[in-house]
């Protein structure tokens, strides 16, 4: 209940009460020492109640890994915290789509290669990577689906990178196609 719209002419479609406050998700005084919030899960799994929202992945686990990195906070720490524009994302996937590349001869290439991950105004590498990961989700998800208007988060991606023959990937096997071969014509084509 709560996660799919049903029937309201059905009683057992209507709400029964409110969650007890001994299971509602709360924390106090984290053993951690702190408390943060970047829009992601605010339950940890399995948590026995459904909800829906939109569950961001990487930027909570910068602010985490910073967080707990640091000794003593100060008002020019957490401005710095702020103003943090390196990539979670970017540091997870490009070595694994790099990885599934053959080498290009290609002054782009070769940038993302030296890439920091830091998104920075001048940054081609930053560019080119979003170009390519956009490319390359249309090249896999547009052949299991061309009806799919929204394409799956891109938690799964690490996943699908690291195993394209299926074990973690169970639509591979239905695909015409590879990883690999997506990621190279979706990188020719940027």
């Amino acid at each position: 209940m709560g996660k799919w719209v049903g029937d309201a002419r059905n009683p057992d479609h209507l709400c029964q009460g409110f969650l007890p406050d001994s299971i509602s998700p709360c924390i106090k005084n984290p053993k951690r020492g702190f408390l943060f919030s970047a829009n992601q899960h605010p339950t940890p799994s399995p948590y026995p109640y459904a909800y829906t929202g939109f569950f961001e992945l990487w930027r909570n686990q910068r602010i985490l890994s910073r967080l707990q990195n640091a000794k003593q906070w100060d008002f020019q720490d957490m401005q710095a915290l702020q103003m943090d524009s390196y990539s979670e994302e970017a540091a997870t996937l490009l070595p694994l789509m790099l990885g599934k590349l053959p080498k290009q001869n290609s002054p782009m290439y070769d940038s993302l290669l030296q890439w920091d991950y830091v998104y920075r105004a001048p940054s081609q590498a930053a560019t080119f990577f979003h170009q390519w990961l956009d490319e390359f989700e249309q090249k896999l998800w547009h052949p299991l689906n061309p009806e799919l208007h929204e394409i799956p988060e891109r938690w799964v991606l690490p996943y699908i990178l690291k195993d394209s023959v299926g074990t973690y990937n169970p639509w591979m096997p239905k695909a015409s196609g590879s990883v690999s071969q997506w990621l190279l014509e979706s990188f020719k084509f940027c």
